[in-house]
């Protein structure tokens, strides 16, 4: 059964009252996300002296509770070393920081103060900013994983997990399909069914990116998957990770972090995730920046050149396995991508374009 938009914020707020002792019983919530994942958020305050709390609902059906206990695990340990990150607030009557309501888990957050960073953003404030992910990651090798955790918040030395996650994502994507597909373009603007009607007003800014996609995939995916392959058996330093660091999970007040948000995605993984993320949503290919960016990190934490040479590979296989992500979506669910997912998308399609 559907959950509608309003009855959603009706459980929202009775899933609130949990967390009453923290500011009262009126709750005031308003919807901030609702993505493709089907978690949301809700930016709650409990009344006009009430802090700001964010209220997240994991998506229905989510039931990997192990991992979310260490998460929540990881990020406590995180906040208790300075870090400015969500730790969720432990419900008062059960000592657990989750809620259950409309087939979902839910749990109360911190809002964190501040504006994502950007190109907008001084030299000396991206500075800070790498400074404090290199300090993060450094503590982070630190963690020591509960004994039901060890899947998910491990460390120790081993092959990037992206890495094999990758590549078995590429071969989902057959040449010869796609191909045929792309052939198919030039003359049949109804290619993908629905998408018109779906779509709305943006349908035609789909089915143009659509082909552009394809001739990404096809022209880039043999020597994304040959650098992927040559990287697949090395041994990296491995803890955890954010893994969707990208620029508007990055928040900057008075120049400095204030707050890593939205780690849903953490496990154990390499740093060239995070790091290759957040470059890559800021720089594009700039390499000069990325350069800069880099410099500044490893004043802090150093990187071996397998290291940089991973990060590479992991942007651009990122990259142009993001832009099929949108590809698939935008054929599933065209009516969900509105103007602000279309440039995004675009965005990372004239990345692609522009590369060797």
């Amino acid at each position: 059964m559907t959950t509608t938009s309003s009855e959603l914020l009706n459980v929202a707020r009775e899933v609130s009252r949990a967390w009453s002792p923290l500011g009262g019983n009126d709750a005031q919530l308003t919807p901030i996300t609702g993505g493709f994942s089907g978690a949301c958020v809700f930016q709650l305050t409990f009344g006009k002296s009430s802090p700001l709390f964010a209220l997240r609902a994991w998506p229905v059906g989510y039931r990997e509770f192990d991992r979310l206990w260490e998460l929540h695990r990881f990020l406590k340990f995180l906040q208790l070393a300075g870090f400015p990150v969500p730790s969720p607030y432990p419900v008062h009557d059960t000592g657990t920081a989750i809620v259950r309501g409309a087939q979902r888990i839910w749990q109360l957050e911190p809002w964190l103060p501040g504006t994502p960073i950007d190109l907008t953003h001084s030299e000396q404030e991206l500075k800070n900013t790498m400074h404090t992910l290199a300090r993060m990651h450094l503590v982070a090798e630190r963690y020591e994983a509960s004994p039901a955790g060890t899947g998910w918040c491990t460390v120790g030395h081993g092959p990037c997990p992206s890495i094999e996650e990758r590549l078995t994502t590429l071969k989902r994507w057959s040449p010869e399909a796609l191909s045929r597909r792309l052939a198919r373009t030039s003359d049949d603007a109804s290619l993908f069914l629905g998408v018109e009607s779906a779509a709305k007003g943006n349908a035609a800014t789909i089915l143009q990116l659509q082909p552009r996609m394809l001739h990404c995939f096809l022209r880039l995916a043999p020597e994304v998957e040959r650098q992927l392959l040559l990287l697949r058996d090395t041994d990296f330093r491995l803890h955890p990770c954010w893994r969707d660091l990208w620029n508007a999970h990055v928040l900057l007040e008075e120049e400095q972090v204030s707050g890593f948000i939205d780690a849903a995605a953490t496990r154990t993984e390499h740093v060239g995730t995070d790091l290759s993320r957040l470059l890559g949503s800021l720089f594009g290919n700039d390499q000069s920046r990325w350069e800069a960016a880099l410099a500044a990190y490893t004043e802090i934490r150093d990187l071996s050149p397998s290291e940089l040479q991973l990060m590479q590979v992991l942007d651009r296989s990122g990259l142009l396995l993001s832009g099929m992500t949108w590809l698939s979506r935008s054929i599933s669910s065209p009516e969900l991508l509105g103007p602000d997912e279309l440039a995004r998308w675009q965005n990372q399609i004239e990345r692609m374009e522009d590369l060797p």
